[in-house]
C-alpha cells in the first residue's frame, strides 16, 4: 500500500498515516457490521451451526479433553437457545474401526485457524470474571462462539489487504482498492 504524501498549510510535506490505513479500517468496519447484522446461519442467535459444529469439536476436544475422542462432545446437551443438537448428523453412532471411537469426518484446519481467537476468548473471559462480571465460560456458549467466529472477519480483512497489495503492483492504488470492493 503506497502512503499518500500531503502538504500542510505551511507547504511542508508529511505522510498521511490515516490515508494509508483508511481502506483497512473501512473494510474492517463493514465486515464487522455485516458479521453482527446477518452473519449467522439462517440468522439464528449463535454462530457455530451445521457442519461447523464438527469442526468446532476439534477445538473443544483438543483443548478441554486433551484428546480427539469425540464421545463426550457428541453427547453434550443442546443449549436452550440452540436450534439443533450438537451431533445432529449422529456421528456418535459411527465408530472408527481402528480407534473404536466416534468418527469425525471433518478436518482440523478450521479449528487451527480458530485457536488463537479461542485462547483470547478464554483469557478475556477469565479476566472479565475476575472483575466480577458473570461470563458464560461454556465453550459451546455464545461468548466463545461469537469470539471464535469473528476470526472470519479478521482473516477476510487480512485477505483483502493482501489482495489489494498484490493488485497495486499492477494497477493504481485506487483501482486496486475499488477491485477489492467489487
Amino acid at each position: 500500500m503506497k502512503i499518500k504524501e500531503q502538504k500542510n498549510i505551511l507547504g511542508i510535506s508529511y505522510v498521511c498515516k490515516w490515508c494509508a490505513r483508511r481502506h483497512l479500517i473501512i473494510v474492517s468496519i463493514v465486515l464487522t457490521i455485516s458479521y453482527f447484522s446477518f452473519g449467522t446461519y439462517r440468522n439464528w442467535p449463535y454462530k457455530v451451526e451445521s457442519d461447523g459444529k464438527y469442526y468446532y469439536n476439534f477445538l473443544i476436544s483438543g483443548l478441554f479433553d486433551g484428546d480427539f475422542d469425540f464421545t463426550n462432545d457428541y453427547r453434550v446437551e443442546k443449549l436452550s437457545w440452540m436450534k439443533t443438537d450438537t451431533d445432529h448428523y449422529h456421528f456418535r453412532d459411527v465408530i472408527n474401526p481402528e480407534t473404536n471411537k466416534p468418527l469425525n469426518v471433518f478436518t482440523v484446519g478450521p479449528a487451527l485457524l480458530w485457536l488463537p481467537f479461542f485462547v483470547l476468548a478464554f483469557i478475556a473471559g477469565q479476566l472479565i470474571s475476575l472483575l466480577g462480571v458473570p461470563i458464560d465460560m461454556n465453550p459451546y456458549g455464545k461468548f466463545f462462539q461469537y469470539t471464535v467466529m469473528y476470526s472470519g472477519v479478521v482473516y477476510c480483512t487480512i485477505g483483502i489487504v493482501l489482495l489489494t497489495k498484490m493488485l497495486s503492483r499492477s494497477f493504481s492504488d485506487s483501482m486496486s482498492k475499488m477491485a477489492t470492493w467489487i
